[in-house]
C-alpha cells in the first residue's frame, strides 16, 4: 500500500488530501500488485457536516484520476443524501474499468445503491453483511402548498432509485417498488445476503467461516427461498443445530 503523499495527490479533495489524519473520512488505497482502486465507504453519504462521510464530487475526482484502473468500493454506511447516492452510483456506472462493490456489514439507502453499481457479476456481500432499501424521505417546513411539493419531489427521487435499482437487478420496476414500500408495517426491506441474491442484488457472498471461500449466487439462491417461509423458532433451531455439530465435531 502507499500513503496519499507517495501517490502525489496533493490536488485531490480535501477528504482525500487528510484522510488518513480522521479515521472518519472516506480513505483511498492503492493497492500496488493488481493495480487497482480502492475506496473505503464508510459513514455518511453526502457528509457528515464534521468532514466525515464520502461525497460525490470526490469519488467523481477520484475515478477521472484513476480512470482506466478497476475499483473495488468496500461499503458500511446506513447511507444519507439519495442525490449524492445516485451521483456516486452513475460514475461508477461509467466508470472505464471494473467495478467491484462489496458490502461489509451494511448497505443501506443510499449506499444500498452505490452497491448496485458494480460490473455484472461483481457485486460481493460478506456472509454478515445486511442491505437495505426504502423510499425516500425528508425533513419540509411550510404551508400546505409547500407540503405538497415536498411530496411531489419525494415521488421523484422515489423514481430515480427505483429505476436504478430496477436497471442493475434486472427486475421490474412495479417489483421494486413494492420492495422500497415495505409490507405496509414499516418502510422498506431488510436482506440477508441470502435474500439479496434471490432478489438480485447481490452476485457473491463471501464467506467468515475458517474454511469458507467466495460463493456464488447458485449456491445461496435456492437456501435463500427455503427461508423465507420458516419461523424465528425455526431458524433458532437450526442455528442451535449447526453449533451443537461443530462443537461436537471440534471436540471429537
Amino acid at each position: 500500500m502507499h500513503n496519499f503523499d507517495a501517490l502525489n495527490l496533493r490536488g485531490a479533495p480535501r477528504c482525500i488530501r487528510d484522510g488518513m489524519a480522521n479515521s472518519k473520512r472516506m480513505r483511498l488505497v492503492v493497492n500496488e500488485a493488481p493495480g487497482s482502486l480502492e475506496l473505503l465507504c464508510f459513514g455518511t453519504i453526502g457528509g457528515d457536516g464534521e468532514g466525515g462521510g464520502m461525497l460525490a464530487d470526490d469519488i467523481a475526482h477520484i475515478l477521472r484520476r484513476n480512470s482506466g484502473r478497476p475499483v473495488n468500493v468496500k461499503i458500511n454506511s446506513g447511507g444519507g443524501s439519495a442525490f449524492d447516492g445516485i451521483s456516486i452510483y452513475s460514475s461508477l456506472v461509467s466508470h472505464n474499468a471494473e467495478v467491484t462493490t462489496t458490502n461489509i456489514s451494511m448497505a443501506g439507502s443510499a449506499a444500498a445503491i452505490i452497491s448496485q453499481a458494480a460490473s455484472p457479476g461483481r457485486r460481493e456481500m460478506y456472509d454478515v453483511a445486511s442491505l437495505f432499501v426504502h423510499r425516500a424521505a425528508m425533513l419540509s417546513i411550510g404551508n400546505a402548498q409547500d407540503m405538497r411539493e415536498a411530496a411531489d419531489w419525494l415521488d421523484t427521487v422515489d423514481r430515480q432509485i427505483t429505476t436504478a435499482l430496477a436497471n442493475r437487478t434486472g427486475r421490474p420496476v412495479s417489483a421494486i417498488a413494492k420492495l422500497l414500500a415495505g409490507d405496509g408495517s414499516k418502510d422498506g426491506t431488510v436482506f440477508s445476503p441470502q435474500q439479496a441474491i434471490a432478489e438480485k442484488f447481490a452476485d457473491r457472498i463471501i464467506s467468515t467461516r475458517s474454511d469458507g471461500n467466495l460463493r456464488s449466487a447458485e449456491n445461496h439462491e435456492q437456501r435463500a427461498r427455503m427461508l423465507t417461509d420458516i419461523s424465528h423458532d425455526q431458524v433458532l433451531a437450526a442455528r442451535f443445530d449447526v453449533w451443537r455439530k461443530d462443537t461436537a465435531r471440534r471436540h471429537a
